[in-house]
């Protein structure tokens, strides 16, 4: 597959992920009584999700600086489930929970970008994983007290 066209691809897929940031950052709320809503930093990220992706676009329509090249296939295809792992996560997520799907899913990710051939790879993967999800959580629930989907089992998040 041409570099330019995969380019333009994942720009058109990240500027609608940007898009939808940004519509559903707003229905949390940009403001709260206290200052910063629990929707302003989802929407600064859809914002520069979406400008970024609109400048490689820009860039590729108008053929300035665009890449030359080819990606291998099995790049295309790590870059692929990479982004079906995402979408299956952002579509469950709030059906099954944070807490309970995101470790599945870093895994997942750590699965598409180095299949474990060890068992140090495979304990490694697991507690990036764990370890993840527990920073994640103590970031966004502990410190800065933003609510999470809770899911089948935390349905009061």
């Amino acid at each position: 597959m041409k570099l330019k066209y995969f380019e333009l691809f994942f720009a058109v897929l990240v500027f609608g992920l940007g898009l939808y940031v940004l519509g559903t950052s707003v229905s949390y709320g940009l403001t709260a009584e206290t200052g910063m809503g629990t929707g302003f930093f989802p929407f600064i990220s859809g914002l520069i999700f979406t400008i970024a992706a609109a400048g490689v676009i820009f860039r590729q329509l108008r053929n300035i600086g665009v890449l030359q090249g080819t990606i291998a296939t099995h790049e295309a295809v790590t870059v692929f489930l990479m982004i079906v792992a995402t979408a299956i996560f952002l579509l469950i997520v709030e059906t099954v929970g944070f807490l309970i799907l995101t470790p599945f899913y870093i895994f997942s990710m750590a699965f598409i970008i180095k299949r474990p051939t060890t068992m140090k790879t495979l304990v490694s993967h697991v507690l990036v994983a764990g370890g993840f999800t527990l920073f994640a959580y103590g970031v966004f629930v502990v410190l800065l007290e933003t609510p999470i989907p809770g899911g089948w089992f935390f349905p009061e998040n």
